[in-house]
């Protein structure tokens, strides 16, 4: 038999012509989850979220791969006691320093603090003791020519 629309039966809506109506498109999004898209597939949800988005995967990887790592890493451990801690070749090395990484040490500090190097570079790289060369022979140009009368002591540009 045809499917009827509800305004094809008589007022009284018998239980024959009920069956035949054609359902409308209110009693099809009635049957919807209220975010669904008619036609899609009906998402996965729990506990009110929506687990089957790529954005829900990838944030779930983020935040809950790297301490599950961690813990197998650690084998299950959070911290490691004192006498764990003291056992460690890098607890040795920093709490009790051998004669020669004290004198090494020393050494480093002396160098730095006291040895002199040239006077006029320093530390400086060789673009900058360039520069500073290039600046000095101009300035010395720069005062012959106000000396001579050529240019004025304000005519810095020239």
């Amino acid at each position: 038999p045809r499917l009827l629309w509800a305004r094809e039966c008589d007022p009284p809506l018998t239980p024959a012509c009920r069956s035949r109506i054609a359902p409308s498109a209110s009693a099809v999004m009635e049957s919807h989850d209220p975010g669904q898209i008619p036609g899609q597939p009906k998402p996965r949800r729990l506990m009110g979220f929506v687990y089957n988005t790529k954005a829900m995967l990838m944030w779930s990887i983020v935040f809950f791969v790297p301490p599950v790592l961690m813990l197998a890493w650690n084998r299950g451990r959070l911290s490691m006691p004192p006498e764990e801690l003291m056992q460690t070749t890098t607890y040795r090395i920093r709490s009790k320093p051998g004669e020669e990484v004290v004198e090494e040490r020393k050494a480093a500090l002396q160098k730095v603090l006291f040895e002199t190097n040239d006077a006029q570079t320093g530390f400086r790289q060789e673009w900058a003791i360039k520069r500073d060369e290039e600046r000095k022979r101009r300035a010395e140009e720069r005062a012959e020519r106000i000396a001579r009368g050529e240019i004025a002591w304000w005519q810095w540009w020239r």
